[in-house]
């Protein structure tokens, strides 16, 4: 017979009970969240910005950050 297949159990956060609920978040975690959601913003308007580029210049940076990369390649050997 086969041996039995033990899997990992996800780690889930214990449900809250009534006297935890009140517990306040620290500010470390309160301004790393909302740094977070700036740069999540940031990085949709960039992305919203290059998808109304004509081709022609997409691919005019398509091709240089090409060259760019591979240039940094080389310098690291």
């Amino acid at each position: 017979m086969s041996e039995p297949k033990f899997y990992r159990r996800k780690l889930r956060p214990p449900k809250l009970s009534d006297s935890e609920e009140n517990l306040e978040i620290s500010s470390d975690l309160l301004l790393e969240e909302k740094r977070r959601r700036i740069g999540m913003m940031e990085r949709e308007n960039i992305t919203r910005r290059v998808i109304t580029l004509p081709r022609r210049t997409k691919l005019r940076i398509r091709i240089k950050l090409f060259f760019k990369r591979l240039w940094v390649k080389m310098k690291k050997r």
